[in-house]
């Protein structure tokens, strides 16, 4: 495991060379402090460079110094490459400095640890350096130099007696890979640590808040503008809640300054004259590990990385780690290389299409029409067993069912009687028993799920504590489940035996129902609600969140991530169960009504329909979830226009909401809602009404079994968004342009031939944009490999676009743009017409073989992701004159037995052509042109 990782670079800190030096006040004599700054500017000046591979480096020891200046490159080469992280280390002090290439971009001046209720310093004495050694070796990421410091409290500190056999309270590492683009910051408290918490020190209760202010601090980067550090310079994004980014022009001012981002990890800082990215997160321990800025109004701001300010003690022998990752490129490729080594640590794989029923097939949610609402006179149950009735009239068949937190009442739901029932404002318990409300599903989960024919996904919430309307879970009644219970929340006692039990008797129980995935909402809310259980202990809340997906991974049943803060998608690294996580906000208008709104059937507004930009413009969000493993799901959406008249709406009184939220509404653009569903490359699942869906629409995503047609990862917005939107002045674009791809490597003559097709989307631009290969970046669908980015084919290339309302249909020869190359590629994107943003272009392109001499393969007609490898399957071409007189194609397709499926093709001389057949009974068909 990545602890064990670690541990094992923690087990042999002492294998290099040492140098130990006695306190510091038995050689300072009055004037050493002066002499210290001398040798500070000596090592600084004179430090050594390293261009071997790793090695033990001795350093010089005179006495009790240690006075050696390590400045590590392990490229080879005699000067820096600009694209390449070294480091020079100042072994007195511990200070050190962060270059890419000649360029010093970040700067430490030391290390933090609050003991005992104190804050110290190695800055101002309070912090010794005991010990120093480095040490090579070799883990996951790589080859790797180490630069381990060993630090004591100074005598003067110390309020308390010193229990250890050891003076040495911290040890930090800073381990510099072979790769030249990766630093890891190793912490470590070989004795524990007590008193860490300045809040407890002040007699006060944890708040989410103080819990992201770290009570270590390593490493600690200077942001002042004053030193000249290009840290101070640098545009930034934070990541809030589901992982939403927030781009901000200076770090400084626009680090952590809103909601969700308490942890403020990860850190992707961008160079804006490079136009290049930097990425700082913890790689163990995500919940325990956090980043702040101190500082920030004083003139001399500090970026802190280190252990939760609200621990009350740090546990012996407890390490954790942070990564500064930097290639030398842009925002996509450097979070995916970043991504990987995360993955890599984490032994976890990126999610496949076919991982699970969600990522597989079609499915339906209840976020939408029906959330929070039924037909009238019907249970939901009913209510959705009418829903697949009229699916099944269709030919459509939805694998899953997603029912959210109306079925076990964390709101009030709706009375088939009429009125309404009350809720528990959470989660009071989640099992069949409270599943089989009148309201809800009155014959039961396993009745439900085999009704349907289908798999159940079933949200869970924050569990409610004694300040409830109904008190704690009945389940804390039951001592051998070591329930722990808080006023405002309550969960079985993490890591303990019981809570094991507890999750385990729990999904056993609802697997049998029919249960797949378990939706964990409201994370972000759980934890500062339940302060003294995990706030103020080191791996409560990591342990809480394994304890669960490990138990659910057991009984055959995965976890959807829907709302938590960052952190969270960090720890999906380690959860091999954890496959998708919604990137939207939910699919609610957030319309405010007026009393008595569900008199009428009728919003009482000029204009019924709406759409929530925050729900489809989803081209930044996707990249993080992606980069970590997970697939992004955008939520519910609908498809045609609903009817309400037959619809439950229960407003409460002084309440400015209906229940369903939508009621009365329409969805103004829903055709982007189906498209941008399938461009996440995630689960789809629409959210209509009974008989209110547009199935034609719909199976634009998929073949006629259900099977999701997707690109090979989702679609990201351009790399010179990001830029734009930290404020450089350039050619990027100002609104939604998003691009993903499908690949296929090509069999027979062509062997090895890489194909590409693209997809391109624009909405909401304030000006036109024309996308370029510069805006092209692609991912191989090998989830593991490290290096899987490329631009790499340059063959003739043709281009057509879709607008909204027009049939996917074989373009016209007049509609088909042609390039000469890959590189030549330039397709407009226009600037949205006032009001409008969700009037898209969407463009494709494929490649032409026979170097734009032979067939070219448009794709499926009728389908947004034209080229998926769901549906063709293999491909081979030849060329003219290689054993043939004229070029040609072979194509093979999978699907529904017995599916229609129509391929459009352009002939060598650019003439449309289409080829309609019916697969064989075994699903499949192998299509030749000409």
């Amino acid at each position: 495991s990545r602890y064990s990782q670690s541990g094992q670079i923690l087990s042999v800190l002492h294998a290099g060379p040492t140098c130990t030096r006695v306190p510091s006040q038995r050689y300072f004599n009055g004037t050493s402090h002066l002499a210290a700054e001398k040798i500070h500017t000596a090592v600084e000046q004179d430090s050594a460079d390293v261009t071997m591979a790793p090695r033990h480096h001795a350093g010089i020891c005179h006495g009790f110094l240690f006075l050696s200046s390590i400045s590590v490159h392990l490229t080879g080469a005699a000067s820096r490459q600009s694209n390449v992280l070294s480091l020079k280390v100042n072994t007195t002090s511990g200070v050190f400095g962060i270059y890419v290439g000649d360029t010093k971009w970040f700067y430490s001046p030391g290390v933090d640890l609050v003991v005992d209720g104190t804050l110290l310093q190695s800055a101002t004495g309070g912090l010794v350096l005991e010990s120093s050694n480095v040490l090579n070796g070799t883990d996951v990421v790589g080859d790797y130099v180490a630069h381990v410091l060993h630090w004591a409290v100074s005598p003067k500190n110390l309020k308390f007696p010193v229990q250890q056999q050891s003076p040495v309270v911290y040890v930090t590492s800073i381990i510099l890979y072979s790769d030249g683009h990766t630093i890891a910051f190793n912490q470590s408290f070989p004795n524990g640590v007590n008193g860490t918490s300045l809040l407890a020190a002040e007699g006060k209760t944890a708040t989410a808040a103080a819990w992201g202010s770290p009570s270590s601090s390593f490493p600690s980067f200077d942001a002042s503008t004053s030193t000249g550090m290009t840290l101070a310079t640098m545009g930034s994004v934070t990541y809030a809640e589901i992982g939403r980014p927030r781009v901000s022009s200076s770090f400084v001012p626009g680090y952590k300054t809103e909601a969700g981002e308490m942890d403020g990890v990860p850190l992707t800082l961008l160079e804006k004259t490079t136009q290049t990215v930097a990425i700082l997160s913890p790689s163990t321990h995500f919940y325990d590990t956090v980043f702040d800025l101190a500082n920030r109004t004083s003139g001399a701001p500090l970026l802190r990385c280190g252990v939760a300010g609200t621990s009350l003690s740090i546990p012996r022998g407890f390490s954790t780690q942070t990564l500064l990752h930097y290639t030398g490129s842009g925002m996509t490729s450097t979070m995916h290389s970043w991504g990987d080594l995360l993955l890599a640590l984490g032994g976890k794989a990126r999610t496949q299409p076919d991982a699970n029923v969600q990522t597989q097939f079609l499915g339906y949610s209840t976020v939408g029409h029906l959330f929070y609402g039924t037909l009238r006179n019907h249970s939901l149950e009913s209510t959705l067993q009418q829903i697949k009735a009229d699916a099944d009239s269709h030919g459509v068949r939805y694998a899953y069912y997603l029912v959210d937190s109306m079925w076990y009442r964390e709101g009030s739901i709706p009375d088939p009687d009429g009125g309404s029932v009350p809720g528990f404002g959470g989660t009071w318990r989640w099992d069949d028993v409270i599943a089989r409300n009148a309201a809800m599903f009155p014959s039961g989960l396993t009745a439900l799920s085999q009704s349907l024919d289908a798999s159940l996904i079933m949200h869970m919430g924050l569990w409610v504590g004694s300040g409830s309307t109904s008190g704690a879970p009945p389940y804390a009644a039951n001592a051998s489940w070591a329930w722990a219970v808080e006023s405002a929340a309550s969960a079985p006692l993490p890591g303990s035996d019981g809570a094991r039990m507890f999750w385990h008797t729990l999904f056993a129980n609802m697997s049998r129902h029919g249960l797949a995935v378990y939706k964990l909402d409201h994370t972000q809310q759980q934890m500062p609600a339940m302060p003294r259980t995990m706030l103020d202990v080191v791996g409560a809340t990591e342990a809480w969140l394994h304890d669960m997906a490990a138990a659910a991974r057991t009984h055959g049943v995965d976890k959807q991530y829907g709302g938590h803060i960052s952190s969270g998608f960090l720890h999906s690294t380690v959860l091999s169960n954890a496959r998708t996580a919604r990137v939207s906000d939910d699919y609610i208008p957030g319309v405010h009504r007026p009393a008595g709104a569900c008199t009428s059937p009728l919003l009482p507004h000029a204009d019924a329909a709406v759409s929530a930009k925050g729900n489809v413009l989803l081209g930044a969000n996707t990249l993080y979830p992606w980069a970590v493993g997970l697939r992004p799901y955008k939520d519910a959406f609908f498809t045609g226009a609903q009817t309400w008249t037959s619809t439950t709406c229960v407003q409460a009184e002084g309440s400015t909401y209906t229940k369903p939220e939508w009621w009365g509404l329409q969805e103004r653009y829903p055709e982007l809602q189906v498209l941008v569903s399938s461009l996440t490359a995630g689960p789809i699942a629409p959210g209509d009404g009974v008989g209110d869906t547009d199935y034609a629409l719909l199976l634009r995503t998929c073949r006629a079994d259900g099977l999701l047609l997707k690109p090979d990862h989702p679609h990201f917005i351009v790399d010179a968004w990001w830029f734009v939107a930290a404020g450089v002045d350039g050619a990027g674009p100002q609104g939604e342009v998003t691009q993903t791809s499908t690949a296929l490597v090509a069999a027979g003559d062509a062997g090895g031939t890489v194909l590409r097709w693209r997809f391109v989307l624009g909405t909401g631009l304030q000006q036109q944009y024309m996308v370029t290969v510069h805006d092209f970046t692609d991912v191989q669908r090998r989830p593991t490999s490290a290096r899987a980015w490329d631009t790499s084919y340059s063959g003739a290339t043709v281009a057509w676009v879709h607008a909204p309302g027009a049939a996917l249909s074989l373009p016209p020869t007049d509609r088909v743009l042609h390039f000469a190359s890959d590189a030549d590629v330039s397709l407009s994107l226009p600037a949205m017409v006032a009001g409008d943003w969700g009037n898209f272009t969407f463009w494709r392109t494929a490649p032409v073989t026979c170097d734009g001499r032979g067939w070219t393969l448009l794709g499926e007609a009728g389908k947004y992701i034209s080229m998926a490898p769901q549906r063709v399957t293999a491909i081979r071409f030849w060329c003219a004159g290689s054993g043939s007189p004229t070029s040609g194609m072979a194509v093979s397709v999978a699907g529904k037995p017995l599916e229609r499926v129509a391929l459009m093709f352009l002939d060598p001389a650019g003439t449309p052509v289409e080829k309609r057949v019916r697969l064989l009974a075994g699903g499949s068909y192998n299509v030749t042109v000409p």
